[in-house]
């Protein structure tokens, strides 16, 4: 949980532009749909899923 604040305070430096939900909201996205994983098989989680469902 410290790495998700962490990551979250980087990518909102300034208070002007600081929308707090909106942020939490991309990164979700971000993490689930965009960002590989090598133990996925160089796939997003979401990709990964889907691959698992097909091959069922």
């Amino acid at each position: 949980m410290e790495g998700f604040w962490g990551i979250l305070n980087a990518k909102c430096t300034t208070l002007a532009s600081f929308s707090l939900v909106a942020a939490i909201e991309q990164y979700i996205y971000f993490y689930n749909y965009e960002r590989r994983q090598r133990k996925l098989n160089k796939m997003s989680p979401m990709m990964y899923r889907q691959f698992v469902e097909n091959a069922a």
